[in-house]
């Protein structure tokens, strides 16, 4: 489930989200692009950078 306003909404079986998630549209859609293109899209970077959420995001998206 996700919070969306003061309503829950289930999102498959993927964790809730227990924080806001802002700022990231283009990265989330670069996500998508890569993953109609590919099977599997790997995200790199630096510990606490965030590529757990993008991935939940764009797999809840």
């Amino acid at each position: 489930m996700t919070r969306a306003g003061s309503r829950d909404v289930m999102m498959g079986n993927l964790p809730a989200e227990v924080t806001s998630f802002v700022g990231r549209r283009r990265e989330v859609a670069a996500a998508k692009r890569l993953l109609r293109r590919h099977r599997l899209v790997t995200l790199t970077g630096g510990a606490g950078v965030g590529k757990t959420r993008l991935a939940l995001r764009t797999a809840g998206s």
